[in-house]
């Protein structure tokens, strides 16, 4: 779990971010 931001209240659920934004800019 390194998508430990606040992409979860975006879009993170749907792996969005929680493979690019949230890898990516680690927010």
């Amino acid at each position: 779990m390194a998508c430990s931001c606040h992409c979860y209240v975006m879009l993170c659920y749907v792996m969005l971010c929680y493979v690019m934004l949230c890898y990516v800019m680690k927010i």
